[in-house]
């Protein structure tokens, strides 16, 4: 740099990922050319590397000139961009204005070293900046537009776009022909352009323990708590970085993913707007699309069993399910209303009538012994007993 630098300033560079050719280097070559250039010394680089121009938001670097020129007193007089696209491609172009006005008020004026006009605030300037700031708003979402429906063709080829995944699954890298290629471990990206990802089935035991939430649920009728309890008492494989929770058991059982259905685009985040969730005719569903820990049987099972567990049922069709299983067996009892899909769970009526008893009464039933239920039980299981029960009561 030339020794008749007298000012100092500060460059922000900011790429959105390594494919680029505005790296982090090149961008620090023009702006240094620029310092040589204009008298300016480089005392301070503010760095945002593989991150988004959309927003504020997740650039550190940014962030961090932000808060020192609000402190004031910077120790620079400058602040150096390759262009108006590396200051943001906001789409709002008043935000990207907002913050160029905020550097100017902390003595640090924004310079453009790529652009061909100068932005010395002259009306031209700023009529050019306008269009520029536009031009690369329209940019990235003309960008995210295609990246979008590129995304949406290989999900529907089955081929899985992104996230981590999950209790029982491991990612793998195939080629765009099927052949694996590697296994890609948290937080790795496919190295081949026509790598694809796809999932495969994680650990036994995980395995093993998402197939006994399913029949836990579906064949034993337990609550996401009980389950979630009996998993950490049996010892299976903590699912990192979380424990065993009620709410993770639910998360499982409603996931189609272990069915072995790929779904996609149902909570899309437009340019980093915010998630909205989208009409399920918009959803990208394949089928088969890895293997599946659980039978779609299975999985549909369960989810006919969160909806009766979730779907309101008046006081009154709760005392009138109650008479039809008396009428139908003669008696009933903890387990049969447990078996009997047409019924809330227990502690539906527990929640609604203050405890089972009560819920007895209001249907007008006796609450018989708990042996003779036990016993009637397992009579209708096929069981062999050694004496047949009898009712105590005439």
């Amino acid at each position: 740099m030339s020794s008749l630098t007298t000012r100092p300033a500060a460059a922000y560079v900011r790429m959105s990922t390594e494919h680029q050719r505005y790296s982090i280097a090149n961008q620090l070559a023009a702006i240094e050319a620029y310092c040589d250039a204009n008298d300016f010394s480089l005392v301070r680089i503010y760095t945002d590397a593989g991150k988004s121009g959309l927003t504020i938001a997740g650039r550190a670097g940014l962030q961090s000139l932000i808060a020192d020129a609000r402190v004031g007193n910077l120790p620079f007089e400058a602040i150096i961009v390759l262009d108006v696209s590396r200051w943001g491609r906001f789409q709002n172009v008043d935000e990207a204005g907002w913050l160029e006005h905020t550097m100017k008020l902390a003595g640090a004026p924004v310079s453009y070293c790529a652009e061909a006009f100068e932005n010395d605030g002259s009306p031209g300037a700023a009529m050019v900046k306008a269009i520029k700031r536009a031009m690369a708003a329209e940019y990235s979402r003309e960008l995210s537009r295609k990246v979008a429906e590129g995304s949406r063709r290989l999900a529907a080829d089955g081929w899985r776009q992104g996230g981590v995944p999950g209790y029982g699954y491991r990612r793998v890298i195939v080629s765009d022909t099927g052949m694996v290629v590697q296994d890609a471990a948290a937080g790795e990206r496919k190295a081949l352009f026509n790598g694809r990802t796809t999932l495969k089935l994680g650990p036994p035991a995980e395995v093993a323990a998402v197939r006994r939430i399913f029949h836990l649920y579906v064949r034993r009728r337990l609550s996401c708590e009980k389950i979630a309890a009996m998993l950490a008492a049996e010892g299976w494989p903590v699912p990192t970085p979380r424990s065993f929770c009620d709410g993770w058991v639910k998360c499982i059982l409603k996931n189609e993913k272990y069915a072995g259905t790929l779904l996609y685009g149902r909570m899309p985040n437009p340019l980093g707007t915010g998630v909205v969730p989208a009409d399920q005719k918009d959803w990208t569903v394949v089928t088969d699309a890895h293997p599946a820990i659980v039978s779609m049987a299975v999985f549909r099972a369960a989810q006919k069993q969160r909806a009766r567990r979730y779907t309101p049922v008046s006081a009154e069709d709760m005392v009138a399910g109650l008479k039809r299983l008396h009428a139908r067996y003669g008696f009933v009892s903890c387990s049969l209303i447990s078996r009997t899909r047409s019924l809330p769970p227990v502690c539906r009526f527990k929640e609604t009538f203050g405890s089972l008893s009560a819920a007895y009464r209001a249907a007008g039933i006796d609450d018989l012994p708990l042996g003779f239920k036990r016993a009637a039980v397992r009579r209708l299981n096929g069981r062999r007993t050694s004496r047949p029960p009898t009712n105590p009561r005439p």
